[in-house]
């Protein structure tokens, strides 16, 4: 009987959220489309220069990380994009 009553609440707010969303205006932009991504830009061999250079391409730009795949051991570059 919980289970059907959370479903019947999450149904219950699922539908209106959907139906305030589409009451507000069209200039209003939703939150979600509002929020950027993280993607890779560059990828590096795991070596000191490597290191260095995707350090040097993240300079001046907060938003960059280098980080270590640990799947592959390449050097990614992360660039987060709106």
């Amino acid at each position: 009987m919980k289970t059907a009553l959370k479903i019947v609440a999450a149904s219950a707010m699922m539908a209106g959220t959907l139906a305030f969303g589409t009451g507000t205006s069209a200039a209003a932009k939703s939150p979600a489309t509002t929020l950027g991504y993280w993607y890779v830009a560059k990828v590096y061999p795991n070596t000191w220069e490597g290191w260095r250079l995707c350090w040097y391409d993240s300079l001046g730009a907060p938003e960059w990380h280098c980080k270590l795949d640990s799947d592959t051991y390449f050097v990614n570059l992360w660039k987060y994009g709106s």
